[in-house]
């Protein structure tokens, strides 16, 4: 730059644009958590630095309401759109939307400043800002408009003035006419533009970009919304009153057709080489893109590895809450503890729906270890596992934090007592029972999904115990799983219900007992490992479903048997769909059933007299049922039942 050059052209210039990086961690945020769907803009407050045409947008931004920021002299107030797709981003850098608004709002705020000259007015311009946050990708897009009115000034300087400086337009329509100044040199703002203008002319400082033009004359860079500004001056003295915002809106689009004024909605966009700390991302992407006005912004840059998973682990779940349920509500089941009893074919399935909901708390409870046939059916073991002979429980939390490193697992190598179990002592059985107890207890939810009848049983008059004679805020859920060669049943229970008609438990149908431990009698091709491949993922995958719909509704865990759609009643709603109490599939029609299980008064399992006489001495009792299982049936009152019934059946015949 030379310095004695006093005389140039003004090159009005967008400012460069530096979004800081905890701004874009709150505005992802407020999309995701708060605003959601909703695409309607509002006010953010941009920190602008005249002297190096730099408007700043942080964290701060976002509180366009607080007084604190809005007194700052360098805070502008702007608009800020979070759409929900990438087409919304491009229609707005579309040069044929919303031009006349664009061009009002330029206008409009020009007129306040030269109304309104005091100190404390803020600069005369605002901004739009769009942006679309990709939550899968974690890549931001966006765009940023400036609007204002491109035209053509020349600056000198001239010792004789108040400022120093002179500007004239130098179209000829115009006559090069000099612009009256006082109009704006009031403000403290303005004048620190005019300053900063006069010292570039005089070459005490270099222009924003420090470049200097082709031409004989030099180019001197000053803030984009003076040329606004100056235009509306130049009418003002052209017709001697300040003009309403809509007819200097039609002189600008009348003279516009002359080229004398344009409003070019495309030079008004923020661009690459406007913005500061440009980010990394290919150029591939950026080509796809197809326009240089919408900028990307890679969050996972600065992301730890913990945030991006917690971000993107419960993503499908969160977005939920958008359009399709906004009721919806993870607090209901996110921190609900789960206790997995058994954790083979189904207690991987299982697990891996629970984390996909978003649960992340975990007790797994398996006695037996990872076999060769394991891994091809059981989601969550490896042949190593195998070769390393680990227990399976142990097993599938290590996976199931390789898979969620953010879970709160464990994984117990513990075998359910079974009664009549002739390897263990009394002692031993008293031992496991209360582990088994102290383990329920600690629950929220109990899933009985081990491969035998017998060993549920044990769960099961614990969880009817705990429930009915323990204080707890709400009761534990008890969720049993069986299988058959091409069926599948799940069953619901807290074991607090009233209704005998739709409550009965998983035993309910059962009219003896085991009176021994015959798994060990089961031939192999009646086991149930021996099942068609997909009816443990339809019974998991169905289970894990009934708990989610069980906890969006008003009574949780106690909602009543519901399976009709048609038959709900506002106050025993679920969000998700009906919560019936047994659902049953039968693989070889693909068809469902949810009737309900009648309630067994006598059943050996959840009776009322079996609860109690165990509640009141428990160490007795469960003592002589373990010597002899057939205690049950007659505690129960299923033996007095049954002999009732054979006693009709006689008498029927006589």
């Amino acid at each position: 730059m030379t310095e004695n050059l006093q005389e140039g052209s003004l090159n009005f210039e967008l400012p460069k644009f530096q979004i800081e990086v905890g701004f874009w961690k709150a505005a992802s945020t407020l999309k995701y958590d708060v605003i959601k769907s909703s695409e309607d803009s509002f006010d953010i407050l941009g920190f602008y630095n005249q002297e190096t045409n730099i408007i700043r947008i942080r964290q701060e931004s976002l509180n366009s309401k607080n007084k604190e920021y809005l007194e700052y002299n360098n805070s502008v107030i702007g608009k800020l759109s979070l759409v929900n797709s990438m087409s919304a981003i491009i229609n707005f850098g579309n040069i044929d939307h919303g031009c006349d608004s664009y061009l009002e709002s330029a206008v409009d705020n020009a007129m306040m400043w030269i109304n309104n000259s005091s100190n404390h007015e803020k600069y005369p311009f605002t901004f739009k800002l769009c942006i679309y946050f990709d939550f899968k990708t974690q890549i931001a897009y966006y765009s940023a408009f400036f609007p204002n009115v491109n035209t053509n000034f020349n600056i000198k300087t001239d010792k004789q003035s108040e400022l120093g400086i002179e500007i004239k337009s130098n179209l000829p329509e115009y006559s090069g006419s000099y612009i009256d100044l006082s109009s704006i040199n009031k403000n403290s703002n303005s004048l620190a533009v005019l300053k900063t203008l006069k010292d570039r002319v005089e070459g005490k400082i270099g222009n924003f970009n420090d470049e200097t033009s082709i031409e004989k004359k030099e180019r001197f860079d000053c803030p984009w919304f003076f040329s606004t500004l100056l235009t509306i001056i130049l009418f003002k003295d052209k017709y001697k009153n300040l003009l309403k915002t809509n007819e200097i809106i039609k002189l600008l689009k009348e003279s516009g057709s002359n080229g004398n004024f344009k409003f070019d909605s495309r030079s008004c966009f923020i661009s690459n080489k406007h913005v500061k700390n440009v980010l990394a991302i290919s150029d591939k992407e950026m080509k796809e893109l197809q326009s240089e006005h919408i900028l990307p912004f890679d969050l996972k840059n600065y992301l730890s590895p913990h945030e991006l998973q917690q971000r993107l682990s419960t993503m499908n779940i969160d977005l939920i809450k958008w359009r399709l349920i906004p009721n919806f509500e993870q607090i209901h089941f996110k921190n609900l503890k789960f206790l997995i009893v058994g954790s083979g074919t189904l207690g991987c399935s299982v697990a891996r729906n629970l984390i996909g909901w978003g649960i992340r708390n975990f007790k797994f409870i398996d006695h037996s270890k990872v076999s060769l046939n394991n891994p091809m059916r059981q989601c969550l073991f490896t042949l190593e596992d195998v070769k390393n002979k680990k227990n399976k429980a142990i097993a599938a939390v290590e996976r199931l934090r390789y898979v969620c490193p953010d879970i709160h697992a464990e994984g117990i190598d513990f075998e359910i007592p079974i009664l009549g179990d002739s390897t263990l002592s009394l002692e031993q059985f008293l031992k496991s029972v209360n582990e088994t107890k102290d383990n329920i207890i600690d629950s929220d939810v109990v899933m009985l999904l081990t491969d035998n009848k017998e060993s549920r049983w044990l769960p099961t008059v614990l969880i009817g115990l705990i429930n009915r004679y323990y204080n707890r805020r709400r009761p534990i859920l008890c969720i049993t799983v069986g299988l058959g060669f091409d069926s599948f049943i799940v069953v619901r229970n807290t074991f607090t219900e009233t209704d005998y008609s739709s409550s009965g438990c998983y035993f309910c149908g059962d009219f003896s007992i085991n009176s021994k431990n015959n798994t060990l009698d089961i031939p192999v091709d009646q086991q149930c490992s021996v099942v068609r491949m997909g009816a443990s993922y339809f019974a998991s995958s169905i289970a894990v479903e009934l708990i989610m719909n069980l906890s969006q509704h008003p009574l949780t865990w106690n909602a009543p048997h519901l399976s009709n759609e048609s038959n709900k009643s506002d106050e025993n709603k679920s969000l998700l769909g009906t919560t019936p109490q047994c659902i049953r599939g039968f693989l070889a029609d693909f068809s469902f059933c949810t009737d309900p299980i009648q309630r067994n008064k006598c059943c050996i399992a959840c009776s009322d007299k079996l609860i109690d006489k165990i509640h009141k001495d428990e160490v007795n009792t469960l003592s002589e049922i373990f010597i002899n299982p057939r205690k049950v049936e007659s505690i129960s009152g299923l033996t007095n039942f049954k002999s009732e019934m054979e006693k009709s059946i006689t008498e029927s015949y006589i």
